[in-house]
């Protein structure tokens, strides 16, 4: 493992993270992009845009409605990225590394909507009393969110990386790579089965 490069690629987590919601929105987190560019910095950038185009698949089927918060993309592929290259280059326990590790930083992304709610209130208490410091809030929730992702990944990429020890027993290498076929498939056919909805629904506007 390359502490340089693991930390190097956490903090630029952190920051594409920022595009998910904070900042710019130009689908800059994609896991897709994310395993991308991760993978090009520790050197497996084929496998880390094959890991994110998986995630990011699976992750189509969950949309942000009724309040729920999807799983985070940019924090999925970059800890696949890493596991892959760092944790025996195994690419089901990558991809799972990565695929539930985004659903546990959507977990901490509620609390951290939670926490910008009650900050909201403070804000418009300074704006009624003539206090304005918008500048200050915004880069507090800016590095709030920096910060977290960032911890979040290097927490968990070493986790992942002790867990890869498990790797050497072939049995559970077979249950992952069974595993890994049955996601894309049920992700694949949730996929399909929307579109033929669409379609259906579509002839019979007609």
């Amino acid at each position: 493992m390359d502490l340089y490069l693991l930390l190097v690629s956490s903090f630029l987590c952190g920051l594409l993270v920022l595009d998910n919601l904070q900042f710019a929105q130009v689908s800059l987190s994609r896991p897709s992009l994310v395993g991308l560019l991760i993978g090009w910095l520790v050197g497996s950038p084929i496998e880390g845009a094959s890991l994110g185009l998986g995630i990011e698949l699976c992750y189509s089927t969950f949309l942000p409605l009724g309040g729920n918060v999807p799983p985070n993309g940019a924090v999925a592929g970059t800890i696949s990225a890493l596991v892959f290259a760092f944790a025996g280059r195994y690419y089901p326990f990558a991809f799972f590394a990565g695929f539930f590790s985004g659903f546990l930083y959507a977990g901490l992304d509620v609390k951290l909507r939670q926490i910008r709610g009650e900050w909201s209130k403070i804000v418009e208490n300074e704006v009624s009393d003539g206090k304005i410091r918008l500048n200050f809030w915004m880069a507090k929730s800016l590095m709030q969110e920096n910060i977290s992702a960032v911890g979040f990944v290097l927490f968990f990429s070493v986790f992942f990386f002790a867990l890869a020890v498990f790797l050497r027993f072939a049995f559970f290498r077979d249950i992952l790579r069974m595993a890994h076929f049955m996601v894309l498939w049920a992700a694949l056919s949730a996929i399909l089965h929307k579109f033929a909805g669409y379609v259906k629904n579509d002839r019979y506007k007609k």
